[in-house]
């Protein structure tokens, strides 16, 4: 949706495209930036209801509702379905893909689940694309 690099384009509009949201939830940087939000976010808060509210009000600078909570919520329950016991390898090559501190203290399972919803919560459009 953009350029090829050879024209200038004062601003990116607005896109939706599967495409860019495939990039950008793969894309390392994102990854990273995700895990980052996630760790923080566990030194900020001990219960998942808030370090959802925390991690969305500090990436679209505005509060969410329940409307925008109660997705992001199911999202964690389900990862850490997928993170938690079994899964617990899963987690650590989350973690270590997106190049997280991980403390002996901290879930894993509990911070890949985390790091899942803040690569979400990275990839609205409200986040990306700034008025």
């Amino acid at each position: 949706d953009t350029g090829q690099g050879d024209v200038c384009t004062m601003r990116r509009i607005r896109t939706n495209t599967p495409l860019q949201a495939l990039v950008t939830m793969n894309d390392p940087v994102y990854v990273e930036a995700a895990g980052a939000l996630a760790a923080h976010s566990m030194t900020q808060l001990a219960d998942a209801r808030g370090r959802i509210k925390w991690m969305f009000e500090r990436a679209t600078g505005r509060r969410g509702t329940d409307a925008d909570l109660q997705p992001l919520q199911r999202l964690l329950t389900n990862a850490l379905h997928r993170y938690r016991g079994a899964g617990a390898d899963k987690a650590n090559a989350l973690l270590l893909g997106a190049n997280a501190n991980i403390s002996k203290s901290d879930d894993p399972g509990m911070q890949a689940a985390l790091t899942v919803v803040a690569n979400a919560i990275l990839n609205l459009d409200e986040v990306l694309m700034r008025p």
